[in-house]
């Protein structure tokens, strides 16, 4: 069994999250090529233009924001966009942290080893995006405590983790994972 800490499998550079416009306002079309050609994954504090198309922080919009969209910016994980096109508020644009490079392989080798993957954290995209079995609290005494009760179950665990002590000592193996640097490996009775 394998348990992932959910904040190890994303990288820091940030990508589109949802594409959020007036459902009653007819799509226009060329809106996600445009946008993907103004999305700058390393800086969303500037802004972007091109042939009558904003592309920027909510702060910094030439228009006024609907104020649900607001509490959806408010609510959303990462900064928001505003898009507009001719002064005419197009989308609120929300970001997300882009999967970590290796993520998909590093679980695909997972499941064809016939290892069961269970994330730790609350990140429910992540959680549609990788399917795990299960769930578990992130907090390390809790998460300490849920491998230990994987192990009464009769489980072999591997945990990868951020390196808090309490998860490295509960699991048989652990992979400690510090930032972008090269991981530590450990390994308990």
């Amino acid at each position: 069994m394998v348990v992932i800490e959910a904040e190890l499998l994303r990288a820091e550079a940030r990508e589109v999250g949802a594409l959020i416009r007036d459902e009653e306002a007819p799509p226009i079309k060329g809106t996600h090529a445009v946008l993907g050609e103004l999305f700058d994954d390393h800086d969303l504090t500037r802004v972007h233009e091109r042939d009558g198309w904003w592309l920027g922080p909510i702060e910094a919009c030439p228009v006024e924001l609907p104020e649900a969209w607001r509490q959806r910016a408010d609510h959303a994980r990462g900064p928001s966009l505003a898009l507009t096109r001719q002064r005419d508020l197009v989308a609120l644009v929300t970001t997300r942290r882009r999967l970590a490079r290796g993520v998909l392989e590093l679980l695909e080798a997972c499941r064809q080893s016939g290892l069961r993957i269970f994330l730790a954290g609350e990140d429910d995209e992540l959680e549609r995006v990788i399917q795990p079995e299960g769930r578990l609290d992130a907090a390390p005494e809790a998460l300490a405590d849920a491998i230990r009760g994987l192990h009464r179950r009769g489980h072999v665990v591997l945990a990868i983790t951020s390196g808090a002590a309490p998860v490295v000592a509960a699991a048989d193996v652990s992979l400690g994972v510090h930032g972008h640097a090269t991981p530590e490996v450990a390994a308990h009775h």
